[in-house]
């Protein structure tokens, strides 16, 4: 009996140590982090910039060669994913006011500023961007489709050929195309709520097709006309 007390005792008194050191301690995971990680905030976002086009053949958009930069709105909705303690996800679709300053010819040879204007629905799938201190850098590649535009006549009138008309069939028209792509990169400040940043923006479809391409003795398949553009950009979070 004395025995069998004995061994009783001792198991209980090294129970604690042989658990202590066979079994590990049980680490939970950290909730308040898998929460922030996860969220995705939904927020809107407006603002002005200043767009213009560039590219080796802008002469044949303007008579002198030459763009000047020309004001539009931007408003959209943006998505935040929080990717961790310091990056993140943005995704944005936005409706854009772009086009140039730019020269025209009239009938009697004599030059007159002119204005291209466009409208566009831009998509940003996704902008990887680092935050620190507030401050953030993101950069992304984005798609547009576009969805009117106008340029302007010697009288200041509206002329909606540029943005594609079936009866262009003489050796001079051309049209805008409807869908661009490019890059985008910006930096910018966030709190909580509000988020202000400046954006630069820079096509790489070109501008102008020809619609008489390899006809009336041209054989330019591709019109170097790009577009660029910046934004300041302010904005809301949910």
């Amino acid at each position: 009996m004395k025995k069998i007390v004995l061994l009783i005792t001792g198991l209980m008194i090294s129970a604690p140590a042989w658990a202590q050191t066979t079994l590990p301690d049980f680490i939970p995971p950290d909730t308040l982090r898998i929460e922030r990680n996860a969220r995705v905030r939904i927020g809107v976002q407006a603002g002005w910039g200043q767009s213009r086009y560039y590219g080796s053949d802008l002469q044949q958009l303007s008579a002198d060669g030459q763009a000047a930069f020309l004001g539009g709105l931007t408003v959209g909705l943006q998505a935040v994913t929080q990717a961790g303690k310091y990056f993140s996800l943005l995704h944005e679709i936005n409706w854009q006011q772009g086009g140039s300053r730019i020269r025209r010819e009239d009938d009697n040879g004599n030059l007159y500023d002119a204005r291209l204007r466009t409208w566009s629905v831009q998509i940003v799938p996704v902008a990887p961007a680092f935050t620190w201190q507030g401050i953030s850098l993101y950069a992304a590649p984005y798609v547009s489709a576009l969805a009117g535009g106008f340029i302007t006549d010697s009288a200041d009138k509206k002329d909606r050929r540029i943005f594609g008309d079936p009866q262009n069939t003489t050796e001079t028209d051309k049209y805008l195309q409807k869908f661009d792509f490019g890059a985008l990169t910006g930096i910018g400040w966030a709190s909580r709520h509000w988020h202000m940043s400046l954006r630069y923006q820079i096509g790489r479809n070109p501008l102008l097709d020809n619609a008489n391409v390899f006809t009336f003795d041209q054989t330019q398949p591709v019109i170097r006309i790009y577009q660029q553009s910046w934004q300041l950009l302010v904005g809301y979070r949910f």
